[in-house]
């Protein structure tokens, strides 16, 4: 079990069948700004008068609604948990955990050509992606990503945490061990 600063990395080893990966997100802060940005909006406005309180509720009441949508609708539709329950000689199973819900893709073995970690150089650092590569361009049809894409035929697993790369190689060795190793003739 290995932890960052906003995710926490469980492996589950299944010997010779498989292993499953989860990847966690840590209690996040949006309860706590959301209380913070309650208590920062309507205590001010306990020190003013009445005729002036009116104007200044009705302006800090928009502000604070502004902000709890924004908060609601992020901590809704952010991805809580992510796992990758990788078997042997069947394929990967990728779901992602929300508020909402859980939704779950299939990834066949013999339509997966490898799993690889990709360097993206942005102007201020370096990001590092776990992806899944197709073997063939019908997969791609099937991909979540969007058809117009350039990088369709890239399907990237943990996005939502940006892990750190040592724990991108840690699950790297895992899918290459269990996955990988009895077919290294079909790729």
């Amino acid at each position: 079990m290995a932890s960052s600063a906003n995710y926490e990395l469980v492996v589950d080893d299944f010997k010779h069948k498989g292993v499953q990966i989860t990847m966690r997100k840590r209690n996040g802060k949006q309860l706590f700004y959301m209380i913070a940005s309650f208590v920062g909006i309507f205590l001010p406005s306990c020190n003013y008068s009445l005729d002036e309180m009116q104007s200044l509720q009705f302006i800090l009441l928009f502000g604070f609604v502004c902000i709890f949508i924004i908060l609601f609708v992020n901590t809704v539709s952010s991805i809580s948990s992510e796992t990758l329950l990788i078997i042997s000689s069947v394929g990967i199973n990728v779901q992602r955990s929300t508020i909402l819900g859980t939704s779950s893709i299939f990834y066949n073995l013999q339509e997966i050509q490898d799993v690889v970690i990709v360097e993206a150089v942005t102007m201020y650092n370096i990001v590092f992606q776990l992806v899944l590569l197709p073997k063939n361009e019908s997969f791609t049809q099937k991909s979540i990503t969007q058809k117009n894409n350039v990088n369709n035929k890239l399907h990237p697993l943990f996005q939502s945490f940006k892990p750190k790369l040592q724990d991108l190689q840690t699950i790297y060795q895992h899918i290459q061990e269990k996955l990988f190793l009895i077919h290294q003739d079909d790729r």
